[in-house]
């Protein structure tokens, strides 16, 4: 059998297995690294106006 095809068999059914109280844990933990949608945004909104400004300088 090819490796990644056995990767992924074995991956799925970990994820599958898991417990509800292990879902949660992992759902909590994934909220928590998320950035709000504004700080994302507005993280990139002074570079990409930067480059536009720079573009039409030239």
């Amino acid at each position: 059998m090819n490796a990644y095809f056995k990767f992924l068999i074995e991956s799925l059914v970990k994820r599958l297995s898991r417990t509800q109280e292990e879902k949660v844990y992992l759902k909590q933990q994934k909220a928590e690294r998320k950035q709000p949608v504004l700080v994302s945004l507005f993280g990139m909104l002074p570079f990409s106006l930067g480059m536009a400004f720079k573009k039409n300088k030239k």
